[in-house]
């Protein structure tokens, strides 16, 4: 997983987009996410989420490691909107979740 861009240093090509994921919940439950004002970076490999865009947006973001918490539960170390809790991975010091293209017929 390469989190920043393969050109560190040099220009790089950017767009603010709407961007849409499928997201895929544990229980085997699809969603269509839809993610608006979000930077676009043509050459990385991952999707960057601001955790205080998203909290501008009354969206509760848990980013604490379950593994750092004395009774964690399932809203630990998740991303919670309305009824939907994404729950968060985390590979060294980055958290993350797991999203695909949607397909014509999940769109």
């Amino acid at each position: 997983m390469r989190v920043c861009s393969p050109k560190v240093g040099e220009p790089t090509q950017c767009k603010t987009v709407s961007a849409v994921f499928s997201y895929t919940r544990d229980d085997g439950v699809n969603y269509v996410l839809i993610l608006h004002q979000v930077i676009y970076i043509l050459d990385m490999e991952v999707h960057l989420i601001s955790p205080m865009q998203l909290r501008d947006n009354d969206i509760e973001v848990n980013d604490l490691p379950k593994s750092m918490h004395r009774n964690p539960t399932t809203s630990d170390h998740a991303i919670i909107v309305d009824d939907l809790t994404i729950t968060l991975s985390i590979r060294g010091i980055i958290s993350y979740f797991s999203v695909t293209k949607p397909t014509k017929e999940e769109w």
